[in-house]
């Protein structure tokens, strides 16, 4: 698969998990599907990055430091879905987190 596809596929995942964030904020009866949907999206986020790594020709284990930043991001990323549907912090302070998030991982990967 070509690093452009990777990209596509990566950036779709990354919409379907923050709108799984959004199904996890709102009602009770989309919990069940915003946790199948962000568990998905998740796995296929990691997948397309990884595809991506190996279409830049980084492989084996020594991974530059944007990279480790990234896995924090998504590691993180996967427990705020705990964060958000126990309703541990406001809406406007995930929502808050959940930007900034995404925005360090998007620096980090174009900037990289």
């Amino acid at each position: 698969m070509s690093l452009e596809a990777y990209k596509v596929i990566h950036i779709i995942a990354i919409f379907g998990l923050f709108i799984a964030f959004g199904a996890a904020g709102g009602s009770e009866k989309r919990v069940r599907w915003a946790n199948i949907m962000h568990g998905i999206c998740l796995l296929v986020i990691l997948i397309a990055g990884f595809g991506m790594l190996a279409r830049l020709g980084i492989v084996g284990g020594k991974f530059p430091g944007w990279v480790w930043g990234k896995l924090a991001i998504w590691l993180s990323l996967g427990g705020m879905l705990t964060v958000v549907r126990r309703k541990l912090l406001p809406a406007p302070a995930w929502m808050a987190i959940l930007l900034a998030l995404g925005g360090a991982a998007a620096w980090l990967g174009i900037m990289h």
